[in-house]
């Protein structure tokens, strides 16, 4: 069993699976797999994941179309790690993502949930705007981790067992 599984749904994303993929395998982490889940993409995006032989890199093709909700299913079953990261296939991962995710977890057992500041970036890697982590209120028990690397911050949630009841 590996560590972390990034998980990959992809449809119709050839401009961007490449570099989503490329951006995991970039990883300081090593010790990961990355599943994709195709389903049913018509515009070269099979093509392209044809080409990964890592064999880190595990590719599996629908049948049939099985909607968004059923790709992300599918992608979660197959995959074998401790941890999951689920990456959108228009997203790519700054190289210490996982090698920092996966120290908050194993350094604060209580956390379930990560999430990182982004930046949003055009086709040409060209950085938009940089997306702050919010304050925003919610079921979770927020909490700003003073840790930082690279002048990132990373938050971390604890999630409440009322968040787990029906």
């Amino acid at each position: 069993m590996v560590k972390v599984s990034v998980c990959i749904p992809v449809f119709n994303m050839a401009a961007f699976i490449g570099k989503a993929i490329d951006s995991v395998l970039a990883q300081s982490f090593s010790d990961f797999e990355v599943v994709v889940c195709d389903n049913c993409s018509s515009d070269g995006t099979r093509e392209i994941l044809e080409n990964y032989s890592d064999p880190r890199v595990k590719v599996f093709y629908n049948e049939t179309n099985i909607g968004m909700t059923g790709n992300f299913n599918r992608v979660l079953e197959k995959s074998s790690g401790t941890y999951i990261k689920i990456l959108e296939a228009d997203d790519m991962l700054f190289p210490e993502a996982l090698s920092w995710g996966v120290l908050m977890f194993e350094e604060n057992p209580s956390v379930g949930l990560l999430s990182m500041e982004r930046e949003v970036i055009n086709t040409d890697g060209r950085i938009l705007r940089k997306i702050p982590m919010t304050q925003e209120e919610s079921i979770l028990d927020h909490q700003s981790n003073p840790m930082t690397e690279n002048g990132r911050r990373c938050h971390r949630y604890r999630l409440p067992p009322k968040a787990f009841q029906k």
